[in-house]
């Protein structure tokens, strides 16, 4: 087979092209794993925080609900965690505390996160930062 001289590197040249394509789509699908990955643990998280509040026994250790549901909610595993607030109702930072029984307790954990590759969001029109919003009912 003879190449002709014009066409010589011409295989090179649409790689160079596609290649940066097929990067930000490698890198796109990571981020949006780790960004779903972190959202059920997240909603795992905020489940178990209001399990805990909701079966809060008093037992003289001085811990109050509110004690073990952020016990049980523990620090995000999130590194890219802005802000958070995590409220459980109906319950109190009195340690002696007791709720009346069959109560809702109802738990909203609210987390700012900076998505894991800032740049593939940034520059195509997603937002720099998402807020997710969990809530869950244990009665």
């Amino acid at each position: 087979m003879v190449v002709k001289g014009q066409e010589k590197g011409q295989g090179l040249t649409e790689f160079a092209l596609v290649l940066p394509l097929l990067l930000t789509l490698i890198l796109g699908i990571f981020s949006l794993g780790i960004f779903f990955h972190d959202w059920a643990q997240a909603n795992d998280s905020a489940h178990d925080a209001v399990h805990a509040a909701a079966i809060h026994i008093v037992d003289g250790s001085g811990r109050s609900c509110q004690d073990r549901a952020a016990e049980a909610l523990g620090d995000p595993f999130f590194v890219m965690v802005e802000s958070q607030t995590f409220t459980v109702a109906p319950c109190s930072a009195d340690p002696y505390w007791v709720g009346p029984s069959g109560v809702q307790v109802v738990g909203t954990w609210e987390l700012t996160v900076n998505p894991p590759i800032p740049f593939i969001y940034s520059n195509f029109g997603f937002p720099a930062t998402v807020t997710m919003k969990f809530e869950d009912t244990i009665r």
